[in-house]
């Protein structure tokens, strides 16, 4: 895997983003059939058990932001929401994890513990494999998980299955895929940080701040590098 991780010296969004790109290479002779790639985030905003998740399905999306208008590590700032954006290809599902509950982390080092975590990278329930079903829309199966509106308080929301902000995990995932023996698969996301006059405030930052930064990688990848020719004229073609 090859990993290049740039950012910018400026104000505003830019100067608030990191841009990564993974590139994926298969230079073994195995066929992989069903890769799944997620952006594993352990967020902790300020204080680490006062964080609620989310997920933004049109800007491709997962974020975490407080559940509350303060928070003693940042006073006297507004606490911040943090995204984490798959900007290529396009994201496929988005977990929210609550430690200490239902979805805590899968036990390490053992088989149950790799199907649990293959679950939920593909957006679905770890245990059981089965669709994930938000309390306020039960008969609406989802693999994004809170992909809710909490600046506009509708949809899928973290309160309404967690009942009180915590310690939180994200992951939003691109696959399966395939990646045959000599293949490379690049993917691409950008981290940013955005803060407003309140925690929910924020998160409307923080959108901003995303569809600048898809911007940005948009107009980088749709331009060609520029092509350059030399020709050796002096004192000749031969020295």
């Amino acid at each position: 895997m090859q990993v290049t991780i740039w950012g910018y010296n400026r104000e505003g969004a830019l100067g608030n983003t990191l841009f990564k790109n993974y590139r994926l290479i298969n230079k073994s002779t195995t066929r992989f059939d069903s890769l799944v790639v997620c952006q594993w985030v352990d967020y902790d905003l300020g204080y680490c058990c006062d964080d609620l998740g989310g997920c933004d399905t049109t800007l491709h999306m997962g974020y975490g932001y407080n559940g509350s208008a303060v928070d003693l590590m940042y006073e006297p700032l507004t606490p911040p929401a943090i995204g984490f954006q798959i900007l290529s290809p396009p994201m496929t599902a988005c977990f929210t994890k609550y430690t200490g509950s239902f979805f805590s982390d899968p036990p390490f080092g053992r088989p149950e513990g790799a199907r649990q975590w293959f679950n939920w990278m593909q957006g679905l329930l770890p245990q059981t494999g089965a669709s994930f079903i938000h309390p306020s829309m039960p008969n609406q199966p989802t693999r994004f998980w809170m992909d809710g509106d909490p600046v506009a308080n509708t949809g899928r929301l973290d309160l309404a299955v967690s009942r009180s902000p915590g310690d939180r995990r994200m992951g939003p995932s691109i696959g399966p895929f395939t990646l045959l023996p000599g293949q490379s698969r690049d993917v691409a996301i950008a981290a940013a940080s955005g803060i407003g006059w309140s925690n929910i405030a924020s998160v409307a930052i923080l959108r901003g701040y995303a569809r600048a930064a898809r911007t940005m990688y948009e107009g980088i990848t749709a331009s060609a590098p520029p092509i350059f020719s030399a020709r050796v004229s002096y004192p000749n073609a031969t020295q």
